[in-house]
């Protein structure tokens, strides 16, 4: 839809006390059209427990078929089904899902999309736990039968632009390998890139990024979390042996900090020598400017207590938060790359406790956005997302989960959300995209139903893992919900240009973002 037709401008006239921020817009929700649908936005006002907000009854439905469409009468969205258990063969372990929120799995072009499953394709070979589906009928591509594609070898997409059909994963705890698949799926060539045991000569376990971790938008850069050899230093263990960030371009190590590295920062070295050390993960920032070494806190503030950015020269390392929890990554409106997590203790000097508090990972300039409290203490979970838009400023996706889902009151239970990225006292808007049906009760696998649910890199689609709702009882505070007992994706579509309209903004034009790549490459190259 472009900027300046009829229905727009009757959008954005609906939507400008929010974009204003005026008051008359705290504690309700304001219904906004955008295209043919309403959507719900609240405003926060610390203290108010979202007191204001529309607190509607859960949602369910009678599961449809793969491709199949779920309306809400109470959100502006839909929600279809892409792939459940059935659609995988010999799959056996009856969730196919998202591997994670924090990385998209869609590739460049927006044409594939792949999604894990627990089980082994064929089973007991120790491979094929992913399978790569067309976006245009959700029809499989490719089952990948060849290679094991668990959760910890880190596959990942290309994403320069140049090979949408293209994979990356580790081999052999030492190795990284493209998996360039043909046009039409059938096959695939697995191709080495860099094998990183001859960096270490002393030894490798394993590399990965910890799980977390994704390369820049350019595809340039990647962060790997390096481990020992197993009973190289503890009996029973990999122990950590450097956080690294390689260049693809260049094909060397342009980042690595190990124990020399970590000493002369200031750290104890009987701390690194312990068993059981590494921080939860390693990632490379949006933009490609830093390192972020996810540390769990050691309270001796020092540059590895709790997740640090750090130059690629290891210098000017900023605490982006108190310690290893969930988190994610947005930009600010003037493009600046913001590390956005859940505060859970009070050990960050000028951050209170229980918060979601975004950090400038340049100047350290933080903004505590959220408090829990006001959420309400029964959400006892959500998981963030990273943007792969460069104009896609100002927000990011959140999904809420909780193990006792069903007795929970917050008026944002179950839900995906935009949240603003503004402090607290600017009064950030939270846009309700979604009641997800989902329902955490059903399983002691628990995690596969946390609702993760990455944004895919135009920012126009959310895919989300979930064991659907199909059956409400009882009454607020305690519903209990039936539900179809395995773990399905389903795809909710978002309003083209949604940041721009709630931002008040315009699109950018194809020379404007051809610009703005060619600085990013140009600082990238310290030009």
């Amino acid at each position: 839809m472009k900027i300046g037709s009829p229905r727009l401008t009757v959008m954005k006239a609906l939507c400008l006390l929010l974009v204003l921020g005026l008051s008359a817009c705290a504690q309700a929700d304001q219904v906004v059209m955008m295209g043919d649908a309403p959507y719900r936005i609240v405003e926060y006002t610390k203290g108010e427990k979202l007191a204001g907000a529309t607190k509607l009854p859960p949602e369910f439905a009678a599961e449809p078929p793969v491709g199949g469409c779920i309306p809400s009468e109470n959100y502006g969205y839909r929600m279809c089904k892409v792939a459940d258990p059935s659609v995988v063969p010999l799959n056996h372990g009856n969730v196919v899902r998202p591997h994670h929120s924090k990385w998209s799995n869609v590739n460049s072009d927006g044409t594939l999309y792949f999604l894990g499953k627990n089980g082994e394709t064929p089973i007991g070979r120790g491979k094929g736990q992913a399978v790569v589906f067309r976006v245009s009928d959700n029809s499989v591509f490719r089952v990948l039968s060849d290679v094991n594609s668990h959760e910890n070898v880190d596959l990942r997409w290309d994403r320069t632009g140049n090979h949408p059909r293209r994979l990356y994963l580790t081999v052999n705890g030492s190795q990284w390998h493209q998996y360039d698949m043909s046009e039409n799926g059938e096959s695939a060539e697995r191709t080495l890139i860099h094998d990183f045991a001859k960096d270490f000569p002393g030894g490798l376990g394993g590399i990965s990024s910890g799980g977390d971790g994704e390369t820049d938008i350019s595809g340039r850069y990647w962060p790997f979390r390096v481990m020992h050899p197993y009973h190289a230093v503890c009996r029973n263990n990999f122990n950590f042996q450097a956080a690294i960030v390689y260049d693809k371009e260049t094909d060397t190590i342009v980042s690595k900090l190990d124990r020399d590295a970590y000493i002369a920062m200031g750290g104890d070295p009987a701390v690194w020598d312990s068993c059981n050390f590494k921080p939860d993960a390693v990632d490379v920032s949006p933009l490609g400017t830093k390192m972020v070494v996810t540390w769990y806190r050691n309270n001796r503030k020092d540059p590895f207590d709790g997740p640090h950015a750090y130059n690629f020269d290891l210098s000017n390392p900023v605490k982006v938060c108190n310690t290893a929890t969930h988190s994610g990554w947005g930009f600010d409106l003037d493009g600046s790359e913001l590390f956005v997590c859940q505060v859970n203790n009070n050990n960050w000097e000028g951050v209170d406790a229980d918060t979601i508090t975004a950090t400038n990972i340049h100047t350290g300039e933080k903004k505590i956005i959220l408090y829990h409290e006001d959420l309400g203490w029964d959400v006892g979970g959500w998981h963030f997302s990273r943007p792969y838009e460069l104009s896609m400023r100002g927000w990011v996706l959140m999904t809420f989960y909780a193990s006792q889902s069903g007795r929970v009151k917050s008026p944002l239970r179950n839900q995906a959300v935009m949240l603003e990225l503004k402090s607290y006292d600017q009064h950030p808007r939270i846009w309700r995209i979604a009641d997800l049906k989902n329902n955490i009760e059903t399983s002691s696998k628990a995690y596969d139903r946390e609702a993760l649910a990455p944004l895919s890199p135009s920012g126009r689609s959310i895919y989300v893992g979930i064991d659907l709702i199909t059956g409400v009882s009882g009454s607020e505070g305690n519903y209990a919900f039936n539900s179809v007992g395995h773990v399905a994706t389903y795809k909710i579509e978002l309003p083209l240009y949604w940041w721009h309209v709630l931002n008040g903004t315009q699109p950018p034009t194809p020379e404007e973002t051809a610009n703005e790549l060619r600085r990013r490459k140009l600082r990238q190259a310290g030009k």
